[in-house]
């Protein structure tokens, strides 16, 4: 971690010695989750951290951990306007059974025996007009399929409500808890403050 020898006292408007020794840090970003075991959710307020998060339990619980995106699909659904392309990937007996791809794409004809085990489609649309509710079913349907697990992977571009077009992944579009808690003197947010809105807002 980056350590000057100096510090700039905001009060004195001076410079002062470091008093912090070079193994020593201070927090300046902070990560909260909530697990609530009666509906196996856990609420996490930067999703990015989602790794980190499942390796921290798995190492408490001594057992795997695979932590989901719940996605919102209302929020996804009323953003969105137009689609250019949709991209996605899945194993292959998915797009033969959905009638995706002929069944005869997905075999090892050439008895390579190498079967296929999983596939990636890109759909680009000819013309980048206003979303139609049928488009609109069948994307929900999409990503009905990806919150399940048939689909591993679900990307959209289009344009959205700020009018600029940009790739989107589903996972982004996550199912979002806003709570209000003041920062405190030091800066960083009071655990037990965070812990009791979020607990009010989820009850």
């Amino acid at each position: 971690m980056p350590r000057t020898d100096d510090v700039f006292n905001v009060q004195t408007s001076k410079n002062e010695e470091n008093p912090r020794a070079p193994h020593q840090i201070e927090k300046d970003t902070q990560t909260f989750f909530l697990v609530d075991s009666s509906t196996q959710r856990i609420f996490i307020s930067n999703f990015k951290k989602k790794k980190k998060m499942q390796e921290w339990l798995k190492g408490k619980l001594g057992e795997e951990v695979l932590i989901k995106n719940i996605v919102d699909k209302k929020r996804f659904l009323k953003t969105i306007k137009s689609v250019s392309k949709i991209h996605l990937s899945a194993a292959q007996n998915l797009f033969t059974r959905k009638g995706i791809l002929g069944d005869e794409l997905t075999k090892d004809f050439h008895n390579y025996g190498t079967p296929i085990k999983s596939m990636s489609v890109q759909i680009i649309f000819q013309e980048k007009k206003n979303i139609s509710k049928k488009l609109k079913d069948k994307l929900a349907s999409l990503m009905d399929q990806k919150e399940e697990g048939e689909i591993k992977k679900l990307e959209v571009s289009g344009r959205y409500d700020d009018k600029f077009e940009r790739v989107l992944n589903a996972e982004e579009i996550v199912d979002k808890i806003n709570i209000d808690v003041n920062v405190e003197e030091n800066g960083l947010f009071d655990k037990e403050a965070v812990f009791q809105a979020l607990v009010e807002k989820i009850r």
